[in-house]
């Protein structure tokens, strides 16, 4: 049997998953919530009902999560979207204010600001306005880094030290790899985090920095969502590692990935540094890969050979 500690969190002594959502009946969730909003449209994704809603003549979007364990991410987001904009004076880089919260028969919900604009690319590779947006993307990264933000870890995996923290986390995806992906040398891989770990300084990050959590905004402003994964105490160039790595796999654009690589270089970030990140991100592609109905490594593979001997 696989290990499960990759995907689950504790609250209040209880150990509880986040991976698997459960339907909810829309129609009793829209009824309730008319009673506190205008409620504009509802509908159920994998782990939550969303829904668009207005109060007071303004649009936010309402995330209501379908199990007990996946609230406990999103009252992580709600803590990332206070945290980031009681810090962040920037005018270009925007996370959504938070409007309200509570429960709905137990199940966490979050209303919060409704960005308008195109997503920076979306999962099928669709938009792509990844290149005209790299010094941006990479900036905002390092924004993030640079916020004294108090976040505090949520995953059943705990440990103070940042370095150790990230080494059990990748250890625990290592552990739930199934063994069809296994047969790919992952332990290789987990031997140059393991090793590199110790170079890493603590900073705080997104943890789901992806293009399809990305906004391009009006007047040139870069929006960013779905805090989920957000805490304070991760490894430095973690958000924009996970970033090249989702462009690389999910996009299956490596010539892209190396782009944004390159300018990371070029603005004077340590290589090998980068190169343990993106050799954990490498072990949690296959686990990603490993949910499919369907699982087909081969873009993994190439990231993997990416990461050890192009890089």
């Amino acid at each position: 049997m696989l290990s499960m500690e990759a995907f689950r969190v504790k609250k209040n002594g209880k150990t509880l998953d986040y991976r698997v959502g459960q339907q909810l009946d829309l129609d009793q969730v829209s009824k309730h919530f008319k009673n506190r909003f205008n409620v504009q449209k509802i509908w159920q994704e994998k782990r939550h009902v969303v829904g668009w809603v207005e109060k007071t003549g303004k649009e936010y979007f309402l995330k209501l999560s379908t199990t007990e364990g996946i609230g406990v991410r999103s009252e992580t987001e709600k803590v990332w979207n206070e945290e980031f904009n009681k810090y962040s004076n920037s005018p270009q880089f925007k996370v959504p204010k938070n409007l309200e919260d509570g429960h709905y028969k137990g199940l966490y919900y979050l209303a919060m600001d409704r960005f308008e604009g195109p997503f920076v690319c979306d999962m099928e590779g669709k938009n792509n306005l990844i290149e005209q947006n790299i010094d941006r993307i990479i900036s905002l990264s390092e924004h993030i880094q640079s916020l004294p933000l108090d976040i505090p870890v949520n995953d059943a995996i705990r440990n103070p030290n940042h370095q150790e923290w990230f080494r059990l986390k990748t250890k625990s995806w290592l552990d739930a790899v199934p063994k069809d992906a296994e047969e790919y040398g992952l332990g290789e891989l987990w031997e140059l985090v393991n090793e590199g770990a110790n170079r890493l300084s603590e900073k705080p990050r997104h943890g789901d920095f992806a293009p399809w959590h990305l906004i391009v905004l009006p007047q040139g402003k870069l929006g960013l969502i779905d805090g989920e994964h957000s805490h304070s105490h991760g490894v430095e160039n973690y958000d924009i590692c996970y970033f090249i790595q989702r462009v690389h796999t999910v996009l299956g654009i490596p010539d892209l990935a190396l782009k944004i690589f390159n300018r990371l270089i070029g603005r004077g970030y340590d290589k090998e540094k980068l190169r343990t990140v993106l050799t954990s991100r490498a072990i949690g592609g296959f686990l990603d890969q490993s949910f499919g109905s369907n699982p087909n490594y081969d873009r993994e593979v190439e990231f993997k050979s990416w990461v050890l001997m192009e890089i």
